[in-house]
Formats: structure tokens, C-alpha cells, sequence
């Protein structure tokens, strides 16, 4: 088995903790804070002209995608979880 680390926001706790009561393949523990020991891998420094360029490609525009319709998410959100539904129903079967 895994472990994952996870953060909510606050005003999305109840959902997430009512999806995750739904999801039959992993178990979960609610936390108040914990410390983790940082590893900090070999890297090295690069230019700032790079980096600048880097981040401004990818700010703007997938973010305001992501968060502009919080309807379609959920709407999605939906979706991908009736697929699971099936496809657990599918495995149970057969």
C-alpha cells in the first residue's frame, strides 16, 4: 500500500471526506498536522531569463481554465466517478 499526503481547503472537507468514504480501494486517516523531514535532491542553478520565461508560459491562461467554471468541475467531477462506479460494478461481476 501507499501513502499520500493530501491538503483540503477548509471549505472542502466535507466533500472530500464524502468522496473518499465512497472510494472502496484505499482507507484514510484525518490529521491535524504532521512533520516531515525535507530531502533536498542535488540540482543546479539556472539563469533567470529561462526560469522567467518558464513561468510566464504556464500562468495565465490553464489556470484561469482550471478555476473559470467551478459547474463544469463538478459536472466532470460527476462524470469520472460514475465511470469508477462502473467499472468497480464491472469488476465485482465478473
Amino acid at each position: 500500500m501507499k501513502n499520500y499526503r493530501v491538503k483540503v481547503r477548509d471549505e472542502k472537507v466535507e466533500f472530500f471526506e464524502e468522496l473518499l468514504r465512497y472510494l472502496d480501494f484505499c482507507d484514510y486517516e484525518k490529521v491535524e498536522g504532521f512533520a516531515e523531514p525535507r530531502i533536498y535532491p542535488s540540482f543546479e542553478i539556472r539563469s533567470q531569463e529561462k526560469t522567467q520565461k518558464g513561468n510566464s508560459r504556464n500562468s495565465g491562461k490553464n489556470k484561469e481554465q482550471l478555476f473559470s467554471d467551478p459547474e463544469k468541475n463538478l459536472d466532470s467531477l460527476r462524470e469520472v466517478m460514475s465511470r469508477i462506479d462502473a467499472m468497480r460494478d464491472k469488476n465485482r461481476k465478473g
